[in-house]
């Protein structure tokens, strides 16, 4: 394994393990990706991997997502998408910030999925 592939994998490894950690938590409330409450989130846009790019490889990468109770993206796994892409995508939702999820005026946990579309232009 490269050295470069080594820092995109390890990441990608422990945000599945600390996303499996929490998925048993009763204080967490899982939402569909377009819930109106997710909307309003400060999304950074993804960064297309070089080598995906210079081989023309496009998909769609859906990850599970947990947003802690202050509105940040606590850890993130993989659901589907090409490997090539992942870790890239996985990196970008780690950076997006949401607004708090209140249910009576006590904050929660979201779990929701997400999909980053990766097409070239």
């Amino acid at each position: 394994m490269r050295l470069r592939d080594y820092f995109r994998v390890v990441p990608l490894v422990m945000l599945i393990a600390t996303s499996v950690l929490a998925q048993n938590s009763p204080d967490i409330v899982k939402l569909p990706e377009n819930a109106p409450a997710l909307r309003g989130a400060q999304k950074v846009p993804p960064v297309y991997p070089l080598e995906a790019k210079t081989r023309h490889l496009e998909g769609d990468v859906t990850l599970n997502v947990l947003i802690d109770f202050s509105g940040k993206v606590a850890s993130v796994s993989l659901v589907s998408g090409p490997q090539e892409l992942a870790a890239s995508a996985a990196e970008n939702v780690m950076q997006w910030v949401y607004r708090p999820y209140v249910d009576g005026g006590v904050a929660k946990q979201v779990e929701t999925q997400v999909t980053i579309h990766f097409r070239m232009r």
